[in-house]
C-alpha cells in the first residue's frame, strides 16, 4: 500500500479546521461556562435524547428554570464553594472519576 501525502494533507487540514472550531467555541466561552460544560461531560449519565437538554440548547438560553446549562453552572458553584482550601476543581473531578465516576 502506497502512502498517499495529498490525502494525508487533505486530513490533517480536516483534523486542524476542527481544532480551530473547538479553539473558536471555547474562546466565546466565560471560564465559568467552560467549567460547567467540562463538569456536564464528567458527571451527567443521563440519556441525552430525552432526559438531558444539554445539547438541545445554547448558552444564550442558559437563563430559563429548566435549563440543563443553568443547571450545571449551579452545581458548579456549589461544587466551587464546598471545595477544601487549595482543592482545585480539576482536583475534585480526578478524585471523582477515581472512586467510580465516568
Amino acid at each position: 500500500m502506497e502512502f498517499d501525502i495529498a490525502k494525508a494533507e487533505k486530513d490533517i487540514a480536516a483534523i486542524k479546521a476542527k481544532i480551530d472550531a473547538e479553539k473558536n467555541r471555547l474562546d466565546a466561552m466565560t471560564p465559568e461556562q467552560v467549567e460547567a460544560e467540562m463538569l456536564h461531560t464528567v458527571t451527567c449519565h443521563v440519556n441525552h435524547t430525552d432526559g438531558c437538554g444539554w445539547y438541545y440548547e445554547t448558552w444564550k438560553c442558559e437563563r430559563g428554570q429548566w435549563s440543563e446549562h443553568a443547571d450545571f453552572l449551579r452545581r458548579l458553584r456549589k461544587i466551587k464553594a464546598a471545595l477544601p482550601e487549595g482543592m482545585t476543581l480539576q482536583e475534585a473531578v480526578k478524585i471523582y472519576k477515581t472512586v467510580g465516576g465516568r
